[in-house]
């Protein structure tokens, strides 16, 4: 049998909106879907990602004394990447070790 890149994906976001679909309709408050959101898809990102790439939530500092809003899901160099606060679900990230942010939305669009 061929592989069709295409099917495949098409197959995972089908999947994953079946499992927002799930959350939106199980949770009534509003924060609380959105942090199960976002676990869920802290879950689904770790079945893809190399084991070098952490995720986590928080803020992002820069050399020159920049700080992000608090970031949704944070990716980052986990070999190489210290963090550098660690205290009830709060971290704090240096610039130089993150490839990537993601806001998580009420809404996904596939």
């Amino acid at each position: 049998m061929a592989y069709s890149i295409e099917r495949l994906f098409s197959s995972i976001s089908e999947q994953m909106k079946i499992e927002y679909d799930f959350i939106s309709n199980q949770f009534e408050h509003r924060g609380l879907r959105g942090s199960v959101r976002e676990t869920t898809l802290i879950e689904f990102l770790n079945n893809y990602l190399p084991q070098k790439i952490g995720i986590g939530s928080g803020e992002i500092v820069s050399v020159d004394g920049g700080v992000s809003k608090q970031q949704d899901l944070v990716l980052y160099d986990k070999m190489n990447c210290p963090i550098l606060y660690d205290k009830g679900g709060i971290q704090i990230y240096p610039s130089e070790g993150i490839y990537s942010v993601i806001e998580v939305k009420s809404a996904l669009w596939i």
